[in-house]
């Protein structure tokens, strides 16, 4: 027999839902083994401590506690072998890909029938090197799921704590755990006010009995990824994060609103994950597809604004200086819209927004409202780009998108009107005795 070391667990465990009636609900407690050897084959038994971290005292049905104090969990069958079993239904469990032991606990243990909302408790577990009570006479269902037979507990425990060294191990860290009522969350992502797609999250927080609230969001994390072609026929799938902190205490409904910069010229998948002050997790996904069934894009208006969109060409100092250029011949029926040009990577699809102007009446022979250029100097050479001129009306006939592309979203890349790359430009150094040092590339 050895000193069975505690076990390690999180100090602050991830939230418990509050429900009105618990029904058959349970919550598991996760910890690790201590990093010291203990030899897993000579535990046998699994003790628990839930206290209500204000008052100090247990937060547990007494019909459940032999001591008044601890709940008792064998490990039945597989008492004495080792690691505990991945079968779910066994005592103890384990998980191969975290690496973390489990054991449910019913919300039926609890004071009261159930875990209040809006409280929270602190959690303590050992083990036992030795058998229950009453599992000499072979009952090895496990204590607390019945009232049992306590008969005998006090003499054990007594045998227990004074054997040298004790059959019970050392207790654990202190995990706090709240429990609260699940709060209201919805997620949209769309693009009805911007070329680049928008992200809104809003959350309706739990209030306590005064209305006060009771679980306010310290962080949210933002994910999207998507698949792009790797040139050999496959797919390689991007993925990217932002984490914004500490902004959204204090809020009765709290709408978070992001604009995420990448052009939807794929399918692209969100998720917003959520984290409150007592390390309440809330996630919400949704996908943002452009196309239908038939390859015809949905997410815009579906009519093309009348205009001319293609290549525009510069003089040698401009190509010099390293510049992509494009032009649009807007025809009438825009007036006082608003013209954006925006331009992606085509191998990352990160979008930015390079020129916006609003489109005033020119008169022309050819019936041409007006005549816009885009010049883009933030150019990197060799990069394939991709630019899209979108036309935002100010009255739109669609209510659903004011946005109309100027160009097929499905057309891209080498040889469509909106394709660019720099194949040569100068860099030019200035050196301390105001020497210029000139040097070409060209691809």
């Amino acid at each position: 027999m050895t000193t069975l070391f505690p076990p390690i667990l999180e100090s602050q465990r991830e939230s418990i839902w509050f429900y009105g009636d618990p029904g058959d609900h349970s919550f598991p407690i996760r910890f690790q083994m201590p990093a010291v050897d203990v030899r897993t084959n000579e535990i046998r038994h699994i003790q628990v401590s839930i206290k209500y971290k204000t008052r100090n005292v247990s937060a547990i049905n007494q019909a459940f506690m032999p001591d008044a104090a601890t709940l008792f969990f064998s490990l039945g069958p597989n008492a004495g072998k080792g690691l505990p079993s991945t079968d779910k239904n066994a005592g103890w469990t384990y998980d191969e890909e975290t690496q973390m032991c489990s054991i449910a606990v019913p919300y039926l243990f609890f004071d009261g029938g159930a875990p209040k909302n809006g409280c929270e408790y602190t959690i303590q577990v050992r083990f036992g090197d030795n058998f229950l009570w009453d599992e000499a006479v072979g009952n090895l269902a496990r204590i607390g799921w019945h009232t049992g037979n306590y008969s005998g507990f006090s003499q054990w425990f007594n045998a227990s704590t004074s054997a040298v060294p004790s059959s019970f191990g050392e207790w654990s860290n202190i995990q706090k755990m709240y429990c609260i009522q699940r709060a209201g969350c919805e997620l949209t992502v769309d693009t009805k006010d911007s070329f680049c797609p928008t992200v809104r999250w809003q959350y309706k927080p739990s209030q306590g009995e005064n209305g006060e609230i009771l679980d306010g969001i310290e962080q949210i994390v933002l994910q999207w990824d998507w698949s792009i072609g790797d040139g050999l026929g496959g797919e390689d799938r991007q993925y990217r994060t932002q984490t914004f902190n500490g902004q959204f205490n204090g809020s009765d409904i709290l709408t978070f609103t992001q604009l995420v910069p990448i052009a939807p010229v794929v399918p692209i998948h969100f998720a917003v994950t959520a984290i409150t002050q007592h390390n309440t997790i809330y996630t919400l996904s949704a996908i943002l597809n452009p196309y239908d069934a038939d390859g015809n894009v949905m997410i815009f208006n579906q009519e093309l604004a009348k205009c001319e969109f293609g290549n525009l060409e510069l003089k040698d100092a401009q190509t010099d200086d390293g510049c992509l250029a494009k032009q649009v011949y807007i025809e009438k029926g825009h007036d006082k819209d608003s013209l954006q040009f925006f331009r992606y990577d085509l191998k990352t699809l990160e979008c930015v927004l390079i020129k916006e102007v609003t489109i005033k009446t020119k008169t022309t022979v050819r019936d041409v409202s007006a005549v816009y250029t885009m010049k883009d100097y933030t150019v990197s050479m060799g990069e394939e780009y991709q630019y899209i001129p979108i036309i935002i009306e100010k009255n739109p006939v669609n209510k659903d998108s004011p946005i109309r592309l100027c160009a097929p979203l499905q057309e891209a890349g080498k040889g469509t009107a909106g394709y660019g790359r720099l194949m040569s430009m100068e860099i030019t150094f200035l050196n301390d005795r105001y020497h210029q040092l000139r040097i070409p590339g060209n691809l």
